[in-house]
C-alpha cells in the first residue's frame, strides 16, 4: 500500500552505514511485505479514533493510544499537558555513541468533516478499497487472508493528513531496531487550527526537544506517489487588516458606488499586494531576502513545469521559480454593524524567506483572532499583526542534507 513510501523514506533517516550493503528501499519493501497485515491492522486502530482539531476529549484519546503505540517500540514516552487541554505526545530512543539527534514532528489532530461527503457510513470507520474510488476501487469486506497488494487504499479521516506518517515513523524504528542516532517524536494536537500548546511546549522542554535535524512529516503528496522530500521551509507571518468606511449603515439603492464598500476595498488593497506574476508587490518586500544559492539554482532547473501537478498557466512556468516569498489571504469575513456591511475583516498570511540577520528558525503557532473589530469611529484601514503562523523560515540546501536519495 501507498503508505510503504512515507516508510522508505523513514528508513532513509533512521538507518546507519550498516545498511549500506543492501538497498534502503529493498529493505523497507521486503519489512512492509512481512509485516503488511500487521502494520493495516494498528493503523486501522488508529484511524478509527475521532480526532477533530479543538475535540479535546478525543484528542486526548488519540493521545494516550499514541503513547502506548511508543512504548510498545521501548521509546521514553511522556504526555506534555497544555492549557488547551490538548497534550502534546513525545517520544525519545537514546542511543549510546550517537553523534547526532532527529527529531521528527507529526501531528495527529485531523481537520473537520462533513460524514454527508463521504462514500461510506462513517468517516471514522476506516474503509480499504481495491483501489482509489476515482479508479472505481472496491469496498474489501474480508480481510482474514488479505495480503494487502499496493493498490489498495484505506480510507479515513486523517488516514492521510497525518496519521500515516506517524504508524510509517513507528514501524520504521520496529524494522531498524536501534537505530544508529538519537530519535525523537513531537505529535502536535493542534496543528488543523493552532493552538497555544506546542509554544508552550517548547517553552517549557527545550532541552528535551534540542536536536541536529528537525523532519517535518506533513505536506502534499507528488503527483507521481514518490516519496518526496523538501529542504527547509518557508515560515509564515500573518496579520489582521480592517476596513472602516460608513458610520452607520447605508442603503446601496441611494449610496452604492458612492459611498466606499469596505468589501470592495478590501479587495481592492490585497489585490494590489501580489502582480499577476504572483510576485509581492509591496515596496521593499523582496529587500533583505537572500537569494538562492547555487546548488539551489542547479536543483530547481531540474525541476517539472506546473503543467505537469495538473494546475497552473499553459505557459509551464516552473513551480520552482516562484519567488521564496509570498503573500497570501487563507480567510475572511464581512463584518454587519446593525444594517450595512460598514466594516470588513481578513486575516492575511504570508510566506517569508530567509532573511539577512533573521532569528534561527524556530517553530511557533499564533491562534488566528476571530474576535469582531470594535464599531469603526472613522474611515481607514487598520493593521495588526499576529505574529508567526507555522514557523520562522528555515532554509535547508540540498547538498548540506543528511539524505541525498530516499528512493534509492
Amino acid at each position: 500500500m501507498r503508505g510503504k513510501n512515507i516508510l522508505a523514506l523513514a528508513f532513509c533517516l533512521l538507518a546507519g552505514p550498516a545498511w549500506a550493503q543492501e538497498s534502503v528501499a529493498a529493505k523497507v519493501r521486503r519489512y512492509a511485505d512481512i509485516h503488511r497485515a500487521a502494520i493495516v491492522t494498528e493503523f486501522l486502530k488508529l484511524v478509527a479514533l475521532p480526532n477533530i482539531h479543538g475535540d479535546a476529549p478525543a484528542l486526548q484519546r488519540n493521545a494516550v493510544l499514541l503513547r502506548t503505540m511508543m512504548q510498545q517500540r521501548g521509546l521514553e514516552t511522556e504526555l506534555w499537558g497544555t492549557s488547551g487541554g490538548v497534550p502534546v505526545v513525545f517520544g525519545q530512543k537514546i542511543v549510546p555513541g550517537a553523534t547526532r539527534t532527529i527529531l521528527f514532528y507529526i501531528h495527529y489532530d485531523g481537520q473537520p468533516v462533513d460524514p454527508k461527503r463521504w462514500a461510506q457510513p462513517d468517516p471514522f470507520r476506516p474503509v480499504i478499497r481495491t483501489a482509489s474510488i476515482e479508479a472505481g476501487g472496491m469496498v474489501v469486506t474480508n480481510l482474514s487472508d488479505a495480503k494487502f497488494p499496493d493498490d489498495w487504499r484505506i480510507y479515513a479521516r486523517a488516514a492521510g493528513d497525518d496519521k500515516a506518517p506517524i504508524e510509517a515513523i513507528l514501524c520504521a524504528l520496529d524494522a531498524v531496531g536501534t537505530p544508529e542516532q538519537n530519535v525523537k517524536i513531537i505529535l502536535d494536537g493542534e496543528e488543523e487550527g493552532g493552538g497555544p500548546g506546542l509554544p508552550e511546549v517548547i517553552a517549557k522542554f527545550p532541552d528535551k526537544l534540542k536536536s541536529d535535524l528537525l523532519v517535518i512529516l506533513d505536506g502534499p503528496q507528488h503527483p507521481s506517489g514518490r516519496p518526496t522530500m523538501f529542504y527547509g521551509a518557508r515560515g509564515g507571518v500573518a496579520l489582521n487588516v480592517t476596513v472602516f468606511t460608513a458610520k452607520q449603515g447605508m442603503h446601496s439603492g441611494n449610496y452604492g458606488n458612492w459611498m466606499p464598500d469596505a468589501n470592495v476595498r478590501l479587495a481592492q488593497l490585497i489585490s494590489a499586494m501580489v502582480d499577476p506574476s504572483g510576485k509581492v508587490a509591496i515596496p521593499g518586500f523582496y529587500s533583505e531576502v537572500l537569494p538562492f544559492p547555487p546548488a539551489a539554482r542547479a536543483s530547481r532547473n531540474g525541476r517539472p513545469a506546473l503543467s505537469e501537478y495538473g494546475y497552473g498557466r499553459a505557459s509551464g512556468r516552473r513551480l520552482s521559480r516562484r519567488r521564496p516569498a509570498s503573500a497570501a489571504a487563507p480567510s475572511e469575513y464581512g463584518r454587519v454593524w446593525r444594517e450595512g456591511a460598514r466594516s470588513s475583516a481578513r486575516n492575511n498570511g504570508g510566506r517569508c524567506g530567509r532573511a539577512r540577520g533573521s532569528a534561527r528558525a524556530r517553530p511557533r503557532r499564533c491562534r488566528a483572532s476571530r474576535a469582531a473589530p470594535p464599531p469603526p469611529r472613522s474611515p481607514g484601514v487598520r493593521w495588526s499583526r499576529r505574529g508567526w503562523l507555522g514557523a520562522r523560515p528555515a532554509p535547508r540546501s540540498a547538498d548540506r542534507c543528511a539524505i541525498r536519495d530516499p528512493a534509492a
